[in-house]
């Protein structure tokens, strides 16, 4: 009875699709002189699985792909006419919006043009203040912090605007808002407690940061889903498999055999043993000569 209840609500859950971590790509399509072109066929591919959207720029010439996952896209435009463009290297980051406007050149369709991604300076879509903080820098950062589990709190204050004085655990806060009146989700769903929010029990509603892909902090313009957060909100996304094989095995290790001595050599040094250790491991799901997931199916 209890494996058949835990399977169903796993696939329940399946079929939630959250969409407080995910975001945008928006851009008008012009022609080399700046007029809008409408009815162009706009299509966005994640390059991690190859998965497609497709939209037509509207009768002002504008395009609008919401909820999209975090990653790295290519946007292809065409229009009878006109030569394809392309644009590459499109990040999406977690709640984040991205624009992207196309110019289209006069040509045969078969004909195309490459357009590399342009870093924007300055955010134009909203008033939103947002640091967002990528999986190679989760990776990189250090383990075990103060002896303790590494936390997605401890990455947080990367975050500009993020102050933790004192007691981290108690006066954690975001922007101007008061102690303890963050808001937290990890995939779109909701990570507060009912301690006052302190970091400590928070951190128990999100995965290990070896499962995290990437999280913003943002201060200023957060939309109103999120509800009850006050002064900031930090969204969490977690890893998801892709188009290729992909894990890591990690062990971070403390002996006392390995620490020097004290100055006063009379002073024997404590005995502290600790072992942090786990791994992960990602992909396409494949099933010899049954199934192939690829483009299609994956698994974390």
């Amino acid at each position: 009875m209890y494996p058949r209840l835990m399977l169903c609500t796993l696939s329940c859950a399946a079929l939630i699709f959250a969409q407080q971590d995910r975001g945008l790509i928006t851009g008008a399509v012009k022609d080399s002189s700046g007029l809008m072109i409408p009815g162009a066929t706009v299509s966005v591919t994640r390059n991690e699985t190859n998965a497609v959207n497709r939209a037509t720029s509207s009768s002002s010439g504008d395009y609008t792909f919401p909820s999209l996952e975090v990653g790295t896209y290519t946007i292809r435009v065409e229009r009878e006419g006109f030569k394809s463009a392309v644009a590459k290297d499109i990040i999406v980051n977690a709640s984040g919006a991205v624009r992207a406007d196309i110019t289209l050149e006069v040509g045969a369709t078969q004909q195309s043009i490459e357009v590399q991604a342009a870093a924007v300076q300055v955010q134009t879509e909203n008033a939103r203040i947002q640091t967002a903080v990528a999986n190679r820098l989760v990776d990189q950062l250090p383990l075990v912090v103060g002896g303790q589990l590494r936390s997605p709190f401890d990455l947080a204050l990367l975050a500009p605007e993020v102050k933790a004085p004192n007691d981290g655990n108690n006066n954690f806060a975001i922007g101007g808002g008061q102690a303890a009146t963050y808001g937290v989700s990890l995939d779109g769903v909701s990570s507060n407690t009912g301690r006052a929010l302190q970091t400590q029990w928070a951190a128990m509603n999100t995965p290990s940061l070896d499962a995290i892909s990437e999280f913003t902090v943002e201060s200023n313009g957060f939309k109103a889903e999120y509800g009850r957060a006050q002064g900031g909100q930090m969204s969490f996304v977690s890893k998801s498999g892709t188009n290729t094989f992909h894990g890591n095995l990690f062990e971070f290790l403390r002996n006392d055999a390995l620490d020097a001595a004290f100055y006063n050599k009379a002073a024997k040094k404590p005995v502290y043993k600790q072992h942090d250790f786990g791994g992960t491991f990602g992909g396409p799901v494949l099933i010899p000569k049954l199934y192939n997931g690829k483009n299609r199916t994956f698994f974390f």
